[in-house]
């Protein structure tokens, strides 16, 4: 698969159109992307928080998974989220730069909107990855958005 292609179906991901289903299965792509994701992620915070980041979200999609007997979709999820997260990256920090070189700092509306989107896009993953309704979805996607605050207040 090129890499238009890949690019192509992250988009489609993130508008509700493809899921973790329509990912290639790769264990290349899923460590690419996870190592990119880590990388990223000590440029923006630090090492710590990255690879925290990164190990909270394996475990928790593996536990998932495991708890509803579908450990297959392993690679798949865990590519379509780090694929997702690369996504949204390269939209807010393409957005800030705009807003950077036009002199303006990015509103607040636009992050509540990227919150929101992001709730909205890791609930659609959950939920095809493990057939269950949006609702118990969105429950687990509040656990691990939880997970996440709790270390963090830990940390900081």
């Amino acid at each position: 698969m090129k890499l238009y292609d890949w690019v192509y179906t992250f988009y489609n991901v993130c508008i509700f159109k493809k899921g973790p289903q329509d990912v290639p299965y790769s264990t290349y792509a899923l460590q690419f992307l996870t190592g990119s994701i880590f990388i990223i992620f000590c440029a923006l915070t630090n090492y710590k928080l990255a690879l925290l980041n990164v190990i909270i979200r394996f475990v928790f999609v593996r536990l998932l998974l495991l708890a509803y007997k579908k450990p297959a979709r392993y690679v798949q999820v865990m590519t379509t989220f780090w694929g997702v997260d690369l996504t949204f990256l390269f939209i807010q920090l393409s957005i800030n730069s705009v807003l950077l070189n036009l002199g303006i700092t990015a509103p607040d509306i636009l992050l509540y909107i990227e919150i929101i989107w992001v709730f909205a896009i890791y609930t659609y993953l959950i939920k095809n990855s493990i057939n269950i309704n949006s609702s118990v979805s969105f429950l687990y996607v509040l656990l691990l958005f939880s997970i996440f605050n709790v270390i963090l207040r830990g940390l900081i």
